[in-house]
């Protein structure tokens, strides 16, 4: 069937690192604002320092609440559709985080932007689809040790600049 439409799938290598750059999104997303609180805080003029914080936890929540919602609409609707639209989503909120011009406006699209990175549940659940047993536990391994690798690299990069 593939084929017949032009199609090519993609081999084991490109879809091990394809999962993990996504599933990868979600650590970077978190880590990386950590760093710039004090320069948020101090450029939206919020009275707490603290309530910088708030920040992760709007993201997180909306990490919990958009799990729910990308499971059910990838089970309804086919997985690479749905987590295309998330991950333009997750972009698109990011790019909307960075122009936020109060903190109650960054933080109502920091939800949105970790609704929109509980997508990458998809990730794990394609690989449900495609693999089993040994193999879905040997593709998990490698996928979690990318992201990992590939998380911990960039978050010495943000961390030393």
């Amino acid at each position: 069937m593939a084929e017949a439409r032009g199609t090519h799938s993609i081999g084991f290598l490109e879809f091990v690192v394809l999962a993990a750059a996504t599933m990868s999104a979600q650590a970077i997303a978190i880590d990386a604002i950590l760093p710039a609180f004090p320069v948020i805080v101090k450029a939206l003029n919020v009275d707490n320092p603290n309530h910088g914080q708030w920040l992760v936890t709007a993201y997180m929540t909306g990490m919990g609440c958009g799990q729910l919602f990308w499971g059910l609409m990838s089970d309804r609707f086919g997985r690479r559709r749905i987590l295309i639209g998330g991950l333009s989503l997750y972009v698109i909120a990011a790019l909307i985080c960075s122009l936020a011009g109060s903190f109650q406006t960054l933080l109502a699209w920091r939800f949105v932007h970790g609704a929109a990175a509980a997508c990458v549940t998809v990730t794990r659940s394609v690989i449900r689809d495609l693999y089993s047993g040994r193999d879905m536990a040997r593709v998990m391994s490698l996928v979690y040790t990318i992201a990992n690798l590939s998380f911990g690299i960039s978050g010495d990069v943000i961390w030393v600049n």
